[in-house]
């Protein structure tokens, strides 16, 4: 046997065996995790570790049902959203491989998408950097392939499964070496951008980011498009890594790009509105939120920022509006609660105020323990005067 091929087989067992990693765990049962739930059934992160374990045990159905639970918590949790996707995932017959890559379109999936999004690119556009651990509960390795492309795939997948476990120093070392293989492979230098952004290497990141977005800008926009994210995703995390920076010119470049490759991208304009409302410039902080409202107008977020927005504009009937309709929308985003009572406080209607803050200690988590505490004592003052 040629001492090449021994050498190749004897890497390729080593990379099968280096990629076996334990699982997410979480180690209370499902009954003792109702029971945590019941203690405060407003917080989102019960609902969250509830979903994750039924996933652990192999229950998706279940699993997706507690993250909607938790999305309904807080709407923008990119954990949950991206616990969704995961939960669908697993229930389709493929690889880690095609997982990652594919545009996701079947009837499954499309149940837990809200218009034309997929859980997965809500759980980005709401946080880019979110946690990717859950994804070890489905990440499994390419079943039929050749040899070749057994040796590159679990290459690649050392080095994403290093960085979903926060092994990022390691991560980017294998992704380092897979792209001296596979220069072009984006997918690779995006998770070695997450990574550099995990250790604080901000430059290395961006560099990682452009770098894709060269290849969207030339002759690769249709490979990137058939990625799991489009490619107005790239310009959006270049952007959303300036604006963590506080590099607020560079930021509203990106996302102003973002829109330029698609228009219906609501959470570039909400990022355009928080680096307006940073250099105080209120009015076309509140024009980009109406735009983002346009395109998603069922986000309690969206509504609750411009009643922010409006009320520092001194706007207030306006901005009673805009707090009511993100209430309407979803009574548990209790913020929206506490600042309506706040205005009618200032305004002497009573009533309404003290009828604000009970909703907001009924509906609020209890580590929202101080502003609970806060609202007991406003009530209890306006029901002495």
């Amino acid at each position: 046997m040629p001492k090449n091929f021994i050498y190749l087989l004897f890497i390729l067992i080593v990379i099968i065996s280096s990629c076996s990693m334990p699982g997410i765990e979480i180690k209370e049962s499902v009954e003792q995790l109702k029971e945590i739930a019941k203690t405060d059934p407003n917080d989102c992160v019960h609902s969250y570790n509830l979903g994750v374990k039924y996933l652990s045990i192999g229950e998706p159905d279940s699993a997706i049902i507690e993250f909607d639970k938790a999305i309904k918590l807080n709407p923008h949790l990119s954990l949950a959203h991206f616990g969704s996707y995961c939960a669908v995932a697993s229930q389709e017959p493929r690889s880690f491989g095609n997982l990652i890559d594919a545009n996701v379109s079947d009837k499954k999936r499309d149940i837990f998408f809200d218009t034309s999004k997929t859980a997965l690119r809500k759980a980005f556009v709401y946080d880019p950097y979110f946690d990717w651990k859950v994804y070890a509960t489905i990440l499994k390795p390419q079943a039929t392939m050749n040899f070749v492309e057994g040796i590159l795939f679990n290459y690649i997948y050392k080095g994403i499964q290093l960085f979903i476990f926060e092994q990022y120093d390691e991560s980017i070392k294998e992704l380092t070496e897979a792209l001296e293989i596979v220069p072009n492979y984006y997918r690779l230098k995006f998770f070695r951008g997450l990574s550099f952004v995990k250790t604080k290497q901000y430059d290395s990141a961006l560099s990682d980011f452009k770098n894709i977005i060269d290849s969207v800008e030339t002759q690769n926009k249709e490979e990137v498009s058939q990625s799991f994210l489009n490619p107005s995703d790239y310009y959006y995390i270049v952007g959303y890594t300036y604006l963590q920076l506080d590099s607020l010119q560079q930021a509203e470049e990106y996302f102003q790009k973002t829109i330029m490759n698609e228009m219906s991208y609501y959470m570039a304009h909400f990022q355009l509105s928080n680096i307006y409302n940073k250099r105080k410039q209120y009015e076309q902080a509140a024009t980009e939120l109406d735009a983002a409202i346009l395109l998603e107008p069922n986000d309690a977020v969206m509504h609750y920022n411009k009643a922010v927005f409006l009320a520092q504009m001194k706007k207030t009937e306006q901005a009673i509006q805009s707090y009511k309709k993100s209430i309407e929308i979803n009574a548990y985003y209790t913020k929206s609660y506490f600042n309506l009572a706040l205005i009618y406080e200032g305004k002497g209607m009573k009533n309404e105020a003290i009828d604000c803050y009970k909703k907001f200690i009924q509906y609020s988590p209890k580590k929202f323990k101080d502003y609970i505490s806060q609202a007991e004592n406003n009530i209890q003052k306006l029901s002495v005067k």
